[in-house]
């Protein structure tokens, strides 16, 4: 398994993978497994890889992706309904002590990881490759997560981020996570 920061190259497995695990294209019991409920464009993951935070951190196995976490700045998610909602939060949130707009923080997700790779430490491969990129002055890691996707939520949480508390965004329900770094 080879871990690194994605390039143009690596967008098309990208997207294979995201199309793999769209919430609209799996199963009841594949959906219990995780899935992905927003799809980005090739030039989106080109932007969120791009603008100056770490960018996307792949796993590929030979030359197929297998994995991918993806960050990002909060002017980046300002621009979604969805993150810009969760962000609206940050003001009235307290962990460790400061509101979240008090951290120099960065969006974490989404990620996936393709189906039979799963179990393998792949995605705390990823995590420890971030960690390697990570700029020094960035201090605070969030998500979002939906409430349907308990998988999501255990794999956030073995990556040490801890649920902060729950927002409504379109009828839906979603955790918000967090972790210092």
């Amino acid at each position: 398994m080879n871990y690194k920061k994605a390039t143009e190259n690596d967008y098309q497995g990208m997207l294979d993978l995201q199309n793999e695990n769209f919430i609209v294209n799996l199963t009841a019991n594949e959906k219990k497994q995780g899935f992905l409920s927003v799809k980005f464009t090739k030039e989106q993951f080109n932007a969120m890889n791009e603008e100056g935070g770490p960018g996307i951190i792949i796993c590929k196995d030979s030359d197929i992706v297998v994995g991918y976490l993806c960050t990002s700045s909060l002017s980046f998610n300002k621009a979604f309904a969805l993150p810009a909602a969760m962000i609206e939060l940050y003001p009235k949130i307290t962990y460790q002590n400061k509101t979240l707009d008090q951290y120099i923080s960065i969006v974490i997700g989404p990620w996936c990881i393709k189906q039979s790779y799963r179990g393998k430490g792949i995605f705390l491969g990823l995590w420890e490759a971030l960690y390697d990129i990570l700029p020094k002055d960035i201090n605070l890691l969030t998500t979002f997560i939906s409430t349907d996707n308990s998988h999501s939520l255990y794999a956030a949480k073995k990556a040490g981020m801890e649920v902060l508390t729950t927002f409504e965004f379109n009828k839906k329900e979603f955790w918000l996570l967090a972790k210092t770094h």
